[in-house]
């Protein structure tokens, strides 16, 4: 299913229920961010253990999330959120909401670069 959306950058929030404070907290970080997202080719799927959606207006059936739920490695857990870049890379997964300015770093790939810097720093660090 996810490959039907290649050349979007994906936003994949699962969750128990749309009742989790966390679910909230990120719908509401979502429209704070919309236009951003927009700008950045973000397609969303939202995943809860009664069906799903899809940001273009696409339902998902119960079945469908079960079985996309389990194939992210989502399905034990309340609520997870994750990030994938237009070929399917995970970019982050998190277990509770994702601000707007870190979702964006992600998309921009300004996240990835500062981790990798630390990444490096570290080792020189333990090489020296």
């Amino acid at each position: 299913m996810l490959g039907q959306y290649h050349n979007q950058n994906k936003l994949i929030i699962s969750s128990t229920t749309e009742n989790r404070l966390d679910y909230e907290r990120q719908e509401k970080v979502l429209l704070e961010n919309l236009e951003g997202l927009n700008k950045r080719d973000v397609t969303i799927f939202t995943l809860f253990g009664s069906g799903g959606r899809i940001s273009d207006g696409t339902t998902i059936s119960p079945e469908e999330t079960a079985a996309l739920q389990e194939e992210l490695g989502t399905s034990n857990y309340d609520f997870v959120v994750m990030v994938q870049d237009k070929d399917g890379t995970e970019l982050h997964r998190q277990f509770e909401h994702i601000s707007g300015e870190k979702l964006i770093d992600l998309l921009d790939g300004k996240d990835i670069a500062s981790q990798e810097a630390r990444a490096v720093d570290t080792l020189d660090d333990i090489n020296r």
